[in-house]
């Protein structure tokens, strides 16, 4: 009873388990791809981010987390990044902004970390550090945690939260620089950048647009320098002269980069001073955060630009495959007639040999005076009668002697026949494979091309970038493999074919040339002997030329391949034929192949396109809503 109670309460409880397990999955697929979204902007930006993060495309974490971001911004400001080699006064003018002295300065470099600035109703400091583990700290503690002559290398970033009014329109990252002393801290500037939704560049008023400066700005993301400021700090340090020169020249140099150049001085700005160029900065920020949407909507297209040329870059990869197989020379599989006419003129050739073995033969032959004698029988006795003829005669021995023993002519002529078929067929062989070889060149280039290949970009695919480097890495058994053993085949059966001409024609004519003088010899005295028996029943046998000529065929197995040499389905048109049949075959199961991967980044282009054109109109109609009313 135990037994069965426990199996029945296990039973029951699995099944309970499956069945949840079941319904939390249908659950979780419903709220994911079957939710209903709110009908303003950032319920259609989630629709448009849960099509793009769709488990058939692949999606990069990166990617998500990107998104997830864009969304977020639902509840939160812009972000503007602060860009600057040191001592160029960020650190002070971001302290002018919040009115407060939050960030340490120096006249080395301090900013070693990047560190955000967010509104919060106290104020914290907050260290992430490179094991994401994260430190909670008084914001006194920040210059122990940012300056570049302390060692900080296990902190990642911090953020500071402060209470100060301006941090609920915008928020701001300060960054060590694009000139930073550490690589990783100028790679987690630029990724600052990329995420950022504005940027302040700040330089120091009597250094501006210098050489160094402008090669770090042309470094920028182009989607971030339509809502970019480039402030010349320090401006109380100049005249008025000097100030609209130095404008000038920077605008000269920069205009392509940013969308104003302002000069400000953080002093002016504290003495309340309406000169400072704050008010610039201060209508820069509201601008940026009435822009909000557009801002994000923007950013959303730009990202969607980059998922889109990643699919063609795939599309790509698989058209450059095609071009290699459609510009595949096929002039060798089209060459069937020369080959053809080839074999006949071999063919022909053999001929022309047993007619000059059978003009050798015919010189052979002789009539000669002979004598038989018959009985007559008579009514008392029996008595034989003399009878005197001519009868033909084949010096067989003496026409070997002329064709193979005393003259090597003919093993010349054969050698030369047996030499000409070798370097036609190794001619076929040549060109035929050249044509593989061509092709597995060009494949094996693809192949080192694209199987080390890495993401461009960590928005692309993981999965998608590896299955590329798969498919060329394994090019050879996707495409060459069939490819290989169709030529290999049609080199076998063509050595195959030559060995047997060698074997029953070329090496065979001295046993053909004998053969042929035995059988008309023997033709020859069998007539003698039959005449003799009886001349009023059977004839003397004369060989004439074709006698001999259908000797020495038939013995060298001409007649045998006949078919493999002359006609429309000779050999080597049957075997180029079947060779063609062959590779078409492969070719359309290759095609087939690649048109299916193609198809497939073709349709997700356009899904994602879809998606695109549907965010985009529904947002006009809502901005066209928003002006009507």
């Amino acid at each position: 009873k135990n037994h069965k109670f426990k199996t029945k309460f296990s039973s029951n409880f699995k099944t309970k388990t499956k069945g949840g397990a079941m319904k939390n999955f249908i659950n979780e697929y419903k709220n994911a791809y079957l939710a209903e979204f709110e009908g303003d902007f950032w319920g259609r930006l989630d629709k448009l981010c849960v099509t793009l993060c769709d488990p058939k495309f692949h999606p990069s974490i990166y990617l998500s987390s990107k998104l997830n971001s864009l969304r977020s911004h639902r509840h939160k400001p812009v972000n503007i990044a602060v860009v600057g080699q040191f001592s160029s006064g960020k650190s002070t003018f971001l302290n002018t902004l919040l009115g407060e002295e939050i960030l340490p300065t120096g006249i080395v470099p301090v900013t070693a970390k990047v560190t955000k600035i967010e509104w919060a109703p106290f104020s914290l400091l907050k260290i992430v550090l490179n094991d994401d583990s994260e430190i909670l700290r008084e914001v006194s503690a920040l210059q122990s945690y940012t300056d570049q002559r302390t060692k900080i290398k296990s902190v990642r970033n911090l953020t500071i939260f402060n209470s100060a009014e301006i941090l609920k329109k915008v928020s701001f990252s300060d960054t060590p620089g694009l000139n930073s002393r550490s690589k990783s801290d100028t790679a987690e500037t630029m990724r600052e950048l990329q995420n950022a939704d504005g940027l302040f560049w700040i330089s120091l008023i009597d250094n501006a647009a210098r050489a160094s400066e402008k090669d770090e700005i042309l470094t920028l993301p182009k989607e971030i320098k339509q809502n970019s400021l480039f402030l010349l700090s320090q401006k109380d340090r100049l005249s008025d002269d000097e100030i609209s020169r130095v404008l000038k020249h920077s605008f000269d140099t920069l205009k392509d980069s940013f969308c104003d150049i302002v000069a400000i001085s953080s002093r002016l700005q504290k003495d309340g001073k309406d000169d400072s160029g704050f008010n610039k900065v201060y209508n820069f920020i509201n601008n940026l955060s009435k822009n909000k949407e557009k801002i994000i909507e923007q950013k959303t297209l730009n990202l969607i630009d980059i998922l889109v040329d990643e699919r063609k870059f795939y599309i790509q990869f698989y058209d450059k495959l095609c071009e290699i197989i459609d510009s595949w020379d096929k002039s060798c599989l089209e060459r069937i007639e020369f080959y053809a006419e080839e074999y006949a003129k071999f063919y022909a050739k053999i001929k022309e040999i047993s007619t000059d073995i059978s003009e050798t033969f015919m010189k052979s032959i002789y009539e000669k005076n002979s004598e038989y004698f018959r009985q007559n029988n008579g009514f008392f006795s029996k008595n034989y009668k003399k009878n005197e003829y001519k009868k033909p005669y084949f010096n067989k021995d003496e026409a070997l002697m002329r064709l193979i023993y005393n003259d090597d002519n003919l093993s010349s002529i054969f050698r030369r026949l047996k030499s000409n078929f070798k370097n036609l067929n190794e001619q076929i062989k040549d060109e035929i494979l050249s044509d593989y070889t061509r092709l597995k060149d060009e494949i094996l280039f693809f192949k080192g091309e694209f199987e080390t290949i890495n993401r461009q970009n960590e928005l692309h695919s993981i999965i998608e970038i590896s299955h590329i480097a798969k498919i060329a890495s394994e090019v050879y058994e996707l495409f060459l493999k069939d490819f290989e053993k169709i030529y290999h085949e049609f080199t076998q059966n063509l050595a195959l074919f030559m060995e047997k001409i060698n074997i029953k024609i070329i090496n065979n004519y001295q046993n053909a040339v004998k053969l042929s003088a035995d059988f008309i010899g023997d033709k020859v005295l069998k007539s003698v002997d039959d005449y003799e028996s009886d001349p009023l029943t059977f004839s003397l046998f004369y060989p004439k030329f074709d006698d001999f000529s259908k000797a020495i065929l038939e013995n060298l197995q001409y007649f045998e391949f006949e078919n493999d040499f002359i006609g429309t389905s000779n050999f080597i048109s049957r075997e180029i034929s079947h060779l063609r049949d062959k590779k078409s075959e492969i070719l359309d199961k290759n095609y087939s192949y690649i048109n299916a991967q193609k198809f497939r980044q073709e349709t997700i282009i356009s899904q994602i396109t879809k998606a695109k054109k549907e965010f985009l109109n529904e947002n006009q109609k809502s901005t066209k809503n928003l002006e009507s009313l």
